[in-house]
């Protein structure tokens, strides 16, 4: 669990990076460039999230179905 923590802080603090540079941007032409790029960063991290949680929820759900088969038995 431990691994998946330090995992998910990493994934958070690339984030935070590409928060900062948005926050630092200017009115200049390369900027809006920038921006989509430090955009589209953020939405895929996002989506890394997500599909890591729904993964680690699907084998906690799996985990306690066969728990609760077992005992029952």
């Amino acid at each position: 669990m431990r691994e998946m923590n330090e995992y998910f802080k990493g994934i958070l603090n690339q984030i935070l990076d590409s928060y900062a540079i948005i926050e630092d941007l200017g009115n200049t032409s390369n900027d809006l460039h920038v921006l989509q790029i430090e955009i589209a960063k953020i939405t895929g991290l996002f989506k890394i999230i997500f599909r890591k949680l729904s993964k680690t929820n699907d084998l906690t759900k799996d985990f306690a179905t066969s728990a609760v088969i077992k005992l029952s038995r």
